[in-house]
Formats: C-alpha cells, structure tokens, sequence
C-alpha cells in the first residue's frame, strides 16, 4: 500500500479533476463535451458540475496524501465514476466526446479498485 495504492489513487483523482477547466466559461464546455450551452442556464449547470468534479478530484487527492482519507476519498470516485459508467450505458445515445469521457472514466474505475486492493493487500 505504501506507494502503488496512493498511485493508483493519484490516476483516477487526475482524471475527476481534469474537467475543472470548464469553469472558464460555458464555450469550454461546449467544446470539452460537444453540446450546445447556448442556455444560459445549462451554461451555468455545465460549470457548476466543474466545481463538483473539482471537489471530487481534490478529496481523491487527499486522499493520496492522508492515509485516512484514502479509502472514503477512493469509494467517492468510485461511486461518481461508476454513476456515469451507468447513466452512459443506460442512455439510448450520446456523442464522442462523452464517449471519451466514459473511457476515462473506466480507467478511473479500475484505478481506483486497484488503489482499494492494493490497500487492503
């Protein structure tokens, strides 16, 4: 667990990360997710879910850091990661980008299950 479990963590925590970016500006997120914000009120829904994945990213994180905050910050990915895995999956459609995001995603799930085992190793 010393090193391999915290690394695995780091790799999922980068990617729940990663679309913080989109708190720039709704034209970010257009862009990152090919949808149309043109709503002002998507716009502020797509960024907001920024912030979110922030947050979630910044506690996987900690948790790579803060031996107690490991398995709660790994089981928060876990369970948002594998949200999308579901709700993707479950839809009739969606388009290449989301498709690249459930990918990520994926990697992120086994990263993730990977730092839990390797704890528990």
């Amino acid at each position: 667990m010393m090193v391999l479990g915290p690394a695995f963590l780091m790799v999922a925590a980068l990617i729940n990360i990663a679309p913080i970016v989109g708190i720039i500006s709704g034209s970010q997120i257009a862009k990152m997710y090919d949808i149309d914000v043109s709503d002002p009120n998507v716009g502020i829904l797509m960024r907001h879910r920024a912030v979110l994945f922030g947050l979630i990213g910044g506690i996987m994180m900690w948790g790579v850091f803060d031996q107690q905050m490991f398995m709660p910050a790994a089981i928060i990915g876990l369970v948002s990661m594998f949200s999308y895995l579901v709700l993707t999956l479950t839809a009739k459609s969606y388009n290449q980008a989301l498709r690249k995001v459930l990918i990520a995603d994926i990697i992120g799930i086994v990263a993730a299950i990977s730092a839990i085992v390797a704890c528990a190793a």
